[in-house]
């Protein structure tokens, strides 16, 4: 019996399995913190311009993200790193969305509802 229980573990739960997990589960914190790092970018860069974080374009932003990285981390002292955050603040604010002409608004409606069944007649 506890041949089977220990067989029945070793195939429900491979380590191959376990593995893939734990770097996947990784993998999603490791997006979530890039994604909250772009959006606490547009936001610090948004509040220099003096504009509505949403009004910058994400994926341009990632970019200049992406690019300011490496000058990030080879910033030498804190100066240094100051003036390479300040540049990369810059150009994130210059990222802006561009503004969409005012459509009309047209009237909602809904689909009316067909009725294939005949009406119940009364008993």
């Amino acid at each position: 019996m506890l041949a089977r229980v220990s067989a029945w573990r070793s195939r429900a739960a491979p380590s191959s399995l376990v593995q893939r997990l734990v770097s996947g589960s990784k993998e999603l914190v490791l997006a979530v913190a890039a994604y909250n790092l772009v959006r606490g970018t547009m936001y610090a860069a948004a509040r220099i311009a003096g504009i509505d974080p949403r009004q910058l374009s994400f994926s341009r932003v990632q970019d200049v993200v992406n690019a300011c990285l490496p000058s990030l981390a080879a910033a030498d002292s804190p100066e240094a790193y100051q003036r390479v955050l300040d540049r990369m603040l810059r150009r994130a604010a210059q990222c802006k969305l561009s503004r969409r002409p005012q459509r009309p608004s047209y009237p909602r409606a809904v689909w009316p509802r067909r009725n294939n069944f005949p009406k119940r007649k009364k008993p």
